[in-house]
């Protein structure tokens, strides 16, 4: 006895995908991953904001300005929570370089 091939709409069921438009839930449906970039960040102690090529994005208090570590210096907002539970200083040599 063969089986029927599988509909995409049941194989997107069973990877945890809608199949009307919803999202899945990465942790059913999609893989682990991990940062491994290194930025430059700051504590902003008011409420601002950063303009972007996305457009503007507003900080809270207490929330991070971050700077990518490229020739063009992207900058975004990290939430305070997020970035505590997220990033972790990088520790120096005693020549300088991480």
């Amino acid at each position: 006895m063969t089986q029927e091939p599988l509909t995409p709409d049941q194989i997107a069921k069973a990877r945890g995908f809608g199949t009307k438009g919803e999202l899945p839930d990465p942790r059913l449906a999609g893989r682990e991953y991990r940062k491994t970039a290194t930025i430059h960040a700051v504590r902003i102690d008011h409420p601002f904001t950063v303009h972007t090529l996305e457009g503007d994005h507003a900080g809270k208090a207490g929330d991070w300005l971050a700077r990518a570590n490229t020739p063009k210096g992207e900058m975004w907002v990290i939430d305070a929570d997020v970035f505590s539970k997220t990033y972790a200083p990088v520790e120096k040599s005693p020549g300088g370089s991480p």
